[in-house]
């Protein structure tokens, strides 16, 4: 059993221009009724900024580690938290700037094979070629957005969008970290 599914743990926000963490408070911890987080966003106390949610594993550095706050807001602005289920963590999380950027470069190698499978995949004509289709290919359609993992035959053309824009992403975002 996951240890988040038995009480309610609240979740850490970083302030990275004061350098500062705090937890926020949950709707459920006013009213047990309520279940849903508060959507609105989070600012902190300190300048007004608004905060980034950094998950429930996420362990702050101490406010004078100005290097460690930069990785931190680096990772933050590829996507990489800590957040987690609470079974097993949140998962590999680079620990400098250039693992950073050789993880992005790993996985920007990943959008390129797949990107690739999905240009030169033969689309299946039959429900029986589909059905042995999904079958072969389950980690590919896998990656895909729930509304394409959910229809019987992907299109290539659908795919293929998904990758450009997700390696456009990246792409933007590596180039973003190797000047900075």
């Amino acid at each position: 059993m996951c240890r988040y599914g038995q009480i309610t743990y609240k979740d850490h926000y970083a302030c990275f221009a004061c350098r500062k963490t705090f937890k926020r408070r949950v709707l459920r911890d006013i009213d047990r009724n309520k279940v849903m987080a508060d959507s609105t966003p989070a600012t902190c106390p300190e300048c007004q900024g608004l905060m980034a949610d950094m998950g429930k594993d996420f362990k702050s550095p101490p406010k004078d580690d100005t290097k460690a706050w930069r990785h931190l807001r680096d990772l933050y602005s590829v996507g990489i938290t800590y957040h987690s289920c609470g079974c097993s963590g949140p998962g590999y999380v680079p620990a400098d700037k250039p693992a950073l950027i050789t993880y992005l470069e790993i996985k920007l190698a990943d959008y390129v094979a797949e990107q690739h499978f999905w240009l030169t995949r033969c689309e299946p004509q039959t429900r029986r070629e589909a059905d042995a289709d999904r079958r072969a290919n389950w980690s590919r359609f896998w990656t895909l957005p729930k509304e394409q993992q959910e229809q019987k035959s992907v299109g290539n053309s659908e795919a293929v969008a998904f990758w450009k824009e997700r390696l456009e992403t990246l792409t933007a975002q590596l180039a973003g970290l190797k000047a900075a």
